[in-house]
């Protein structure tokens, strides 16, 4: 028993920075355990955790390590990453970095993975390894990808992709697991908010409406994001590894405190709600229960411009969006924020 609560110690002091050392919430190491014993439970299935430890060491959790470590019982203020944010990432990925990464497919495999993280609101663990499955090989395969090209709107070939998540909760109801899709998109973007490139459209023959592309068999199985981190091995990537680089890129775009995964879902599901009705929202979360957006992805601030409704004006949203995007404050002239030339100007003036 001592052994377990001692791994509870050694896991909570994991949040550090560089003004020392802040506790983390309680639910967050009650989650770490879960996560252990789950890992612990695939690994060596003939001798699981017995429930009575699991209970005691949750126990202890909520009692003598919270007092002692002063853990808050809530997490974080909730945060939005929008699509301002989304554009000083790929500036920063696309255009100004200066990091370069063992593979140089590891910046297409981040944008491709970050792209369909922030369309789909979707937690990390739906698309690749998630440290509650570490160990499971679990992650988006081809065989969960449709892409088909189609005529749109305007008569004009346009590609589009379906992904099949691999939701929390969902395991055993692999017929309710949630399918979005992005396409190209109707009028010309920045091509860095493009989730598909635009080939194989030539293709299109003008008699069919749609043309479905299909994956060979050996390759449905295959994990679609492969770990970075091993040579030669075809393993699914981690949420460890991914998410290392997701926050160093962002500390690289000038925030000092880089927007998470779940900060571009939030933002996500308040869009969602603000448009769409409860139960789409709830489709697109992976969600059942709808109290779960209210209370931990509602905003405090509504997003009700009751200025412009009791003035009878033109209702603007612009004011709250500016307002939930300050929820991630940003730097550019950090050091580390500068383009290479930038910083090699610099280091080499006379002055």
């Amino acid at each position: 028993m001592d052994g377990q609560r001692g791994y509870d110690d050694s896991d909570s002091d994991t949040d550090e920075d560089e003004d020392g050392w802040i506790p983390p919430c309680v639910e967050s190491v009650r989650n770490y355990w879960n996560n252990f014993t789950g890992a612990w439970l695939r690994a060596y299935a003939d001798n699981p955790i017995s429930e009575h430890i699991q209970r005691s060491v949750t126990q202890f959790i909520y009692g003598p390590l919270k007092d002692e470590l002063k853990m808050p019982k809530r997490k974080r203020a909730r945060r939005y990453a929008n699509r301002n944010n989304l554009y000083h990432f790929a500036r920063q990925l696309w255009k100004v970095d200066w990091f370069e990464y063992s593979s140089p497919g590891t910046r297409v495999l981040d944008w491709a993975l970050t792209l369909a993280i922030v369309y789909s609101s979707a937690r990390i663990g739906e698309y690749i390894e998630s440290l509650a499955r570490r160990g499971s090989g679990r992650g988006l395969r081809y065989k969960d990808i449709v892409v088909i090209v189609f005529l749109n709107e305007d008569d004009r070939p346009e590609l589009a992709m379906q992904l099949t998540k691999d939701a929390k909760n969902m395991t055993n109801n692999p017929h309710r697991r949630p399918q979005h899709a992005f396409a190209e998109g109707r009028y010309a973007r920045p091509l860095y908010q493009n989730p598909l490139l635009p080939y194989l459209a030539i293709f299109l023959s003008r008699q069919h409406r749609a043309f479905q592309i299909h994956w060979e068999e050996d390759l449905l199985d295959a994990p679609v994001f492969l770990n970075q981190s091993t040579k030669g091995a075809k393993r699914v990537e981690n949420a460890d590894t991914f998410g290392s680089r997701h926050r160093e890129c962002g500390i690289r775009a000038g925030f000092p405190v880089p927007p998470t995964i779940h900060d571009w879902r939030a933002e996500g599901l308040f869009l969602t709600d603000k448009h769409y009705s409860p139960d789409a929202r709830m489709g697109q979360a992976g969600q059942d229960d709808r109290e779960t957006f209210h209370t931990n992805y509602q905003p405090r601030n509504a997003s009700v411009d009751g200025q412009a409704t009791l003035l009878g004006d033109e209702r603007r949203d612009v004011g709250n969006d500016a307002f939930r995007e300050l929820t991630l404050p940003r730097n550019p002239n950090l050091w580390h924020s500068l383009p290479a030339a930038k910083q090699y100007e610099i280091e080499n003036r006379q002055d």
